[in-house]
């Protein structure tokens, strides 16, 4: 058994689902971001800068995927290259700005998973009003059944 009542494999699990949701929302944010640029910038023109496929970071939106960091990384980059040929601006979007409250909310839970102190009640809310993204992620199929089980698990245990 697990530090919060769960069986071991669910509580990695459950960590697992909760890096992607944390990804799923931290990317969401970026797109949003880049579209409140006042210049114009897309998906394509990106790809190519930072010297992926056409549709890499198009795919890598659409389909859920957790970029690798050295991916991210030459996105970043080419999106403040972009920013600096159109505006003499390098950098169009602060980095904090992806960190909304509801992805710090993600990390903080996955780091308290990873401790033994169960604070889990508090979380209540919050991990039900995940479902939405639990729900588009499994349509992607970007996460296993192991993991949508490991979250319907870790529901029903804040549920009683």
């Amino acid at each position: 058994m697990g530090r919060h009542g769960l069986a071991m494999e669910t509580e990695k699990t459950l960590i697992k689902l909760l890096s992607k949701v944390a990804v799923k929302r931290f990317m969401d944010k970026l797109t949003a971001e880049l579209s409140k640029l006042d210049f114009d910038i897309n998906h394509l023109s990106i790809s190519k800068i930072a010297g992926k496929q056409d549709n890499a970071l198009s795919k890598t939106l659409s389909e859920g995927e957790d970029p690798r960091l050295s991916s991210f990384l030459r996105y970043w980059y080419a999106i403040s290259t972009i920013s600096k040929k159109e505006t003499g601006q390098e950098t169009p979007i602060l980095f904090e700005k992806l960190f909304d409250p509801e992805v710090k909310r993600i990390l903080k839970m996955i780091s308290d998973l990873g401790n033994p102190n169960p604070l889990f009640n508090e979380y209540k809310d919050t991990f039900k009003g995940w479902k939405v993204y639990v729900d588009l992620l499994a349509k992607q199929n970007a996460i296993t059944q192991e993991e949508i089980t490991a979250y319907n698990d870790f529901l029903s245990k804040l549920e009683k």
